[in-house]
This record gives C-alpha cells, sequence and structure tokens, in this order.
C-alpha cells in the first residue's frame, strides 16, 4: 500500500522471496497483462481469467500458459501445468 511493489514483477518477485516460494512451484491467476507479465518476469506459469477485464487476445499476447472461462476451470487449468 506504499508504493514500494507498484509494479506485478517487483510484487511478486518481493512475494515469492518473503513466502519463500519457488516460481517453478506457483501460479499467477490474473485478468490482465499485467498478472501474465509479473508472471513470466519471476518463472511462473500465469493463468488468465476470461472473466475479468482481460480479454482473450490480451492474455495470450502476455504469454498466458493457460486461459479459463469460469472459476470451475482454475484446477484443471493448474493441474495441465504439471
Amino acid at each position: 500500500m506504499d508504493g514500494r511493489f507498484g509494479e506485478k514483477p517487483e510484487l511478486l518477485a518481493h512475494l515469492l522471496e518473503t513466502e519463500n516460494l519457488r516460481p517453478a512451484e506457483s501460479v499467477m491467476i490474473g485478468d490482465r497483462r499485467h498478472d501474465m507479465a509479473g508472471a513470466k518476469a519471476n518463472g511462473i506459469a500465469a493463468v488468465g481469467v476470461l472473466y475479468g477485464f482481460g480479454d482473450e487476445r490480451e492474455l495470450r499476447s502476455s504469454g498466458a500458459d493457460h486461459l479459463c472461462r469460469a472459476p470451475g476451470d482454475i484446477a484443471a487449468a493448474v493441474a495441465a501445468l504439471s
């Protein structure tokens, strides 16, 4: 909230470090290009959701590994990453 991590790549890098998370074992689920770019910048798999603000073109061009049309699709998308 203090603006230190205003950009998604920096925020995700901070979370990975402070929570001791491995990028290869993490997944970013988001609805905008910023989410996909942040994931890719940190070596994290990216799942785009089409029920948010971003559309399919935006998410695909930003590096989404999978797309979900509904919340119920997320579990299968994450499982497909393994």
